[in-house]
Formats: C-alpha cells, structure tokens, sequence
C-alpha cells in the first residue's frame, strides 16, 4: 500500500499541481511533490509504530492469560 503510494502521489500531486493549480511553475509543484512524499513516508512510520505497538499489547495479554490459569 505504502510503496504504490510512495511511487503515485508525488508523481500525482506534481502534475495536478503543475498543470491547475501552478500554472507550469516547476518549482512549486515539485515543492508539492516534496511534502506529499514526506507525508507518505510519516504515515508508514506512524503505521509501523501502531502495528509494532499492537503486537508487544497482544503478546502481553497472553503472558498474562497463561499466568492466570495457573
């Protein structure tokens, strides 16, 4: 999900910017480009955070299970 991301948005993003909103100016739309591809990159990191968070939760409830029942 995230490497179709990496690879469509800042390539979509420098083009819709260049040709509607900036009206052929180069450096704008690769400054757009630029910040799309940074929020990419920070929404993978927040995602691995999550996910890597979730999966010491779920190894801790069954160590605590296991505890229980004895």
């Amino acid at each position: 999900m995230f490497t179709v991301a990496m690879v469509t948005a800042p390539l979509g993003s420098f083009y819709i910017s260049l040709n509607y909103i900036f009206d052929g100016n180069r450096q704008w739309a690769g400054l757009v480009a630029a910040l799309v591809a940074n929020v990419v990159v920070i929404g993978y990191v927040m995602f691995a955070w999550n996910e890597d968070g979730m999966a010491y939760s779920k190894s801790d409830e069954g160590a605590e299970e296991t505890k229980k029942s004895k």
